[in-house]
């Protein structure tokens, strides 16, 4: 698409000796084709394979860039390898001409946060319990990072305001989705979340996706009425390698087209 020909780099920013080659013979996919399989327990402890094409995947990266909250900077690969945060990890940075901090260790003790830094990541995308442990062992051990990325888990307000208190700490961002809507379907600027705050908002929708608050009819809700959350991605979502749980998880919502929604 012509929103990712200006992501095509012959070079990386800081690394004036390395050369990127880029095989582009290659068949072009057809936005039914699936370009990615990431299989995940959830919350549910059952594994399940999910399908992502190519133009789900664009749409992600192109729906985060939209919103400004992750700069086109050096990040740390802040996951497992074959986690779905891969996605934002990897290609966020790589879309600016950036490069991808890998360790050799998964751990993401205070020294190790150090190593990052030193390398030169500006990004980290962590989840909430990892990233509260890293500030237990070092109150300080966030500072000189531009952005932390909380993900996977519900953001606890105390977590945000710690984060605040170890100034000049990053930017902290708030991201929630599942990987069956392509990784993610909200973010928030959560830097302002602590006070005295209940809860850390998970922020709207990306751009191009859509997300509802629905009844068990499948029927969108007034704000603030609790319901079941339906998302539908910025392309439509392939689902599942097992074709009886797709059709039960990725349904149409009433006087809503095109689909499909990702019942949560």
């Amino acid at each position: 698409p012509d929103w990712a020909l200006g992501a095509s780099r012959s070079s990386i920013r800081g690394f004036p000796g390395a050369v990127l080659l880029a095989d582009r013979e290659g068949v072009v996919p057809a936005a039914g084709d699936t370009a990615l399989l990431l299989t995940s327990s959830g919350t549910t402890g059952t594994p399940k394979t999910i399908k992502l094409s190519q133009p789900m995947l664009i749409g992600l990266l192109r729906a985060v860039t939209a919103t400004g909250l992750v700069p086109p900077a050096p990040g740390l690969l802040g996951q497992n390898i074959g986690f779905d945060a891969i996605t934002t990890d990897v290609w966020m940075p790589w879309l600016f001409g950036c490069h991808v901090v890998i360790l050799s260790t998964e751990r993401r003790t205070p020294s190790a946060l150090a190593d990052a830094r030193a390398l030169g990541a500006k990004v980290l995308s962590l989840s909430p319990t990892v990233a509260t442990a890293a500030l237990n062992d070092d109150p300080a051990c966030f500072v000189g990072f531009d952005t932390l990325e909380l993900f996977g888990e519900v953001v606890p307000p105390s977590l945000v305001r710690r984060l605040a208190e170890a100034a000049p700490g990053p930017w902290v961002v708030n991201g929630y989705g599942p990987t069956e809507a392509a990784v993610l379907a909200t973010l928030a600027d959560a830097t302002d979340d602590g006070g005295d705050k209940t809860n850390v908002a998970i922020g709207r929708a990306l751009p191009g996706y859509r997300v509802f608050v629905v009844d068990p009819e499948l029927r969108p809700l007034p704000p603030h009425w609790p319901g079941e959350i339906a998302i539908a991605s910025a392309a439509p979502a392939l689902g599942y390698l097992d074709a009886e749980m797709t059709a039960e998880r990725f349904v149409a919502l009433p006087g809503e087209a095109p689909g499909p929604f990702f019942r949560t």
